[in-house]
């Protein structure tokens, strides 16, 4: 049975290790591959240029280096083409020339990957928790 000056000791540990980024950097991966997976791909650019970084001791940032990635992921309002001009675009194989295109819907790929990847997070926090506590136990 631990006394409680172990437990105090157990719990500092978990702290200091949680402090240092060692579970952050076992959760970033997953967060990564979690929100490339649910990444639209037309030309698979906005998925392969997913990235999650670490930043400060206890955050990741996620998101896309694709110029187009707010877009996406906020959508976008009507586009109306300049006097005199038309919109030119390809939709399956077809060219099609417009005055004006409708609001494009919103497709937040970041939000559904982060959605998607706590479970697999919980899973992995609670293989961290085993391994610091049987690091301490020793």
């Amino acid at each position: 049975m631990a006394t409680a000056r172990e437990l105090a000791y157990a719990v500092k540990r978990i702290a200091e290790r949680i402090r240092q980024g060692d579970v952050i950097e076992r959760v970033r991966p997953i967060v990564h591959r979690a929100v490339q997976h649910e990444a639209p791909v037309r030309t698979g650019r906005l998925r392969r240029e997913v990235y999650a970084r670490r930043e400060g001791r206890n955050r990741i940032v996620v998101g896309s280096a694709a110029p187009y990635t707010k877009y996406v992921v906020r959508g976008r309002g009507p586009v109306v083409a300049r006097p005199g001009k038309v919109l030119r675009f390809t939709i399956g194989g077809t060219v099609l020339f417009r005055k004006r295109v409708g609001p494009a819907k919103a497709n937040n790929f970041i939000d559904r990957g982060g959605r998607r990847a706590l479970w697999e997070i919980e899973r992995e926090l609670g293989r961290v928790g085993v391994e610091l506590l049987g690091e301490v136990a020793r």
